[in-house]
């Protein structure tokens, strides 16, 4: 008898600056998909805690989409408008995230990710759009497969 294994995707959001094990756990899976508010305040030690506990955690894919507590990490906002907070080292981190090679920052954009497990494969594309601004905007498609998610994190109203 052969037993088929299935590929688990954990979607989380609004952890606002707790890790696991600090407030919540997340179950075991192949794919976590973090769909924003990982801090309360988008502070740059917040930023660097998030950081930390995401490139620990024990999955093949971590995708990471910004919420509107995370606006640091936004880089469409400029430090000229009203109420910017976005200094150098908020900068620096938005650019280390991006080239972390452990997580997978999606901001206004789309990716592709393939997962093996067992005797089952996936090919999912994941759009993604920050919150902040919280507007659908154009996201490059190309040939996406499917199946495909979005991802996008809402201000509560």
């Amino acid at each position: 008898m052969t037993t088929s294994q299935k590929i688990r995707i954990v979607c989380i959001s609004n952890t606002h600056n707790a890790s696991p094990g600090s407030g919540y756990t997340i179950p075991p899976g192949d794919i976590l998909i973090h769909a924003g508010d990982l801090t309360n305040n988008g502070q740059t030690s917040e930023i660097r805690k998030a950081l930390a506990w995401l490139r620990e955690a024990n999955y093949e894919h971590k995708i990471v989409v910004a919420g509107n507590h995370d606006r640091r990490l936004d880089s469409q906002l400029s430090p000229n408008q009203p109420d910017a907070d976005r200094d150098e080292e908020a900068a620096q981190l938005h650019q280390a995230m991006r080239e972390d090679d452990k997580i997978t920052y999606l901001e206004h954009e789309s990716t592709v990710i393939s997962q093996r497990h067992g005797n089952q494969s996936l090919r999912l594309a994941i759009l993604a759009s920050n919150g902040f601004f919280n507007a659908i905007c154009s996201i490059p498609t190309p040939s996406l497969p499917s199946p495909t998610a979005m991802v996008k994190h809402t201000i509560g109203y």
